[in-house]
């Protein structure tokens, strides 16, 4: 009885000596993002974007991206914000009469 009870304490100071290595993994939940200036450089294709917008910029000109996923939309707004370019989003929670607005703004 006595060896079980001295079995129990050394198996009780290990798994303590156990979870006190573990504790800071198993208390830390919070997720750190990137720092969003650091988007573009998660994908070669808006490192492209970013140069090729700031040319067509400098040259007067506009552009007119198409996409069908409203998730890439939101991906794209956070990168258009990032470089300060002026930007409308029309996608399918725009209003009709917006619609017409937003168009007409463009054109």
């Amino acid at each position: 009885q006595e060896q079980l009870e001295k079995g129990d304490t050394q198996t009780y100071k290990l798994l303590n000596a156990q979870t006190e290595v573990l504790q800071p993994i198993t208390i830390r939940r919070t997720f750190a993002f990137p720092d969003k200036k650091l988007v573009q450089y998660d994908c070669g294709k808006l490192q492209k974007l970013a140069i090729l917008l700031k040319k067509l910029k400098a040259g007067g000109h506009r552009a007119l991206i198409f996409t069908q996923m409203t998730k890439m939309l939101d991906v794209f707004e956070a990168f258009l914000n990032l470089h300060a370019f002026t930007y409308v989003r029309l996608d399918g929670s725009t209003k009709v009469e917006m619609r017409h607005k937003v168009v007409e703004r463009f054109n």
